[in-house]
């Protein structure tokens, strides 16, 4: 929803399609006085310069054409490095909730609290990059990776991907 994430994607599948970062933010991004986003500008530009790399559907138009849905569950452990963090946002979640059923109540930034941790450790369990963009522990993506290479390559089948993150 954001042209920076736009910008993330595009750049893992074609490096150069877009242009250096400095530039494409620059050239779209409309910021008031004091670097506050108001908007974006040539959405058209960018809409031309991904046709030929993008395909957008929605699910409603693509599922006509999708064999019936499998759903297979993975578990995958979460690494020391993932599982610190979020025992921590676990924690700050249970001593929110204790005082919720204590008082009856909780104030609007409590609130916003305890929806910051939940999605804070949701980002967790995929990678630790999500939560600090510093460190990528991911063992959920190499089980993908590894997923993906049995199926889409060795088992030469199509595969699509339906992802939150």
């Amino acid at each position: 929803n954001k042209l920076e994430e736009l910008f993330s994607v595009v750049e893992f599948v074609d490096g150069r399609r877009l242009g250096p970062a400095f530039r494409f933010v620059h050239e779209h991004r409309m910021e008031d006085e004091r670097g506050h986003l108001l908007g974006y500008r040539g959405l058209d530009r960018i809409q031309e310069q991904l046709a030929p790399i993008l395909l957008r559907r929605t699910r409603q138009e693509v599922l006509k054409e999708l064999p019936e849905r499998t759903d297979q569950i993975f578990r995958v452990p979460l690494t020391g490095e993932q599982a610190g963090p979020y025992f921590e946002q676990s924690d700050i979640l249970a001593a929110l909730m204790r005082k919720w059923e204590r008082q009856g109540w909780l104030s609007e930034i409590n609130q916003k609290r305890i929806l910051c941790c939940i999605q804070n450790m949701r980002m967790l369990c995929n990678s630790t990059f999500l939560f600090d963009k510093q460190t990528h522990h991911s063992p959920k993506l190499q089980e993908f990776r590894e997923i993906l290479t049995e199926l889409a390559i060795e088992e030469n089948r199509k595969v699509v991907v339906f992802s939150e993150y």
